[in-house]
């Protein structure tokens, strides 16, 4: 049977940049005002990860573990956040 993926740490990778995928729009839903009120923020701190990533020329593997970090760390804070409340 022909697979998807080349291993299980590929599988178990990917699997992390989809969750992560669907953390970041649920975290965007929940917290609309926050992103609405500083997009100009957001778009200006988005701008040094690209050129970092073009820089240090990394590819979509790179990518994708840097963004799972990324949400991982965004994840702690708010639960950190949930749990002060």
């Amino acid at each position: 049977m022909e697979t998807f993926f080349e291993s299980e740490k590929e599988y178990n990778r990917k699997m992390l940049f989809y969750l992560s995928n669907i953390y970041m729009l649920f975290h965007i839903y929940n917290s609309y005002d926050y992103y609405q009120d500083n997009t100009m923020n957001v778009i200006i701190y988005s701008f040094p990860l690209y050129f970092l990533t073009n820089f240090l020329q990394l590819d979509q593997k790179d990518f994708e573990n840097i963004q799972v970090f990324l949400t991982s760390m965004l994840f702690l804070y708010d639960l950190n956040i949930t749990l002060l409340d």
